[in-house]
């Protein structure tokens, strides 16, 4: 998982000059020769593999309890979808919500809860 910065600077190893995230995301993709790619950032993440990508928001919120290792926490949801076979968007959506659990709460999800935030997943979205 790279950080839009991150993102943005592998983009530009490719010659791409660009604001748009999913675009970063996809020459990163095509820079690195992956067989996946996700970014993720603090509005939007991306999953880019050979059959398409996938783009789905990031639930904020503005009372976060603990933020630093979001993003492991992001990878661990990601690691676990991929396992389990998921789809793209489906992926990233499980990603998301382990880390929005996290930063919510300050302690990672058990299943039950991964399962509760994934399934109000929209409801994030409509209190912010």
């Amino acid at each position: 998982m790279e950080t839009p910065d991150e993102t943005r600077y592998l983009a530009r190893l490719t010659g791409v000059e660009s604001d748009d995230f999913g675009r970063e995301s996809q020459a990163a993709f095509d820079h690195l020769g992956v067989s996946r790619f996700a970014g993720h950032g603090i509005e939007e993440a991306h999953l880019v593999d050979e059959a398409g990508t996938a783009t789905v928001g990031v639930p904020r919120t503005d009372d976060p309890v603990l933020t630093t290792s979001s993003g492991d926490h992001f990878n661990a949801g990601l690691g676990l979808a991929h396992v389990l076979d998921l789809g793209r968007a489906e992926s990233l959506v499980v990603g998301n919500a382990v880390a929005g659990h996290f930063v919510r709460t300050g302690s990672p999800p058990t299943y039950d809860e991964l399962r509760a935030f994934a399934s109000g997943y929209l409801d994030y979205f409509d209190a912010a």
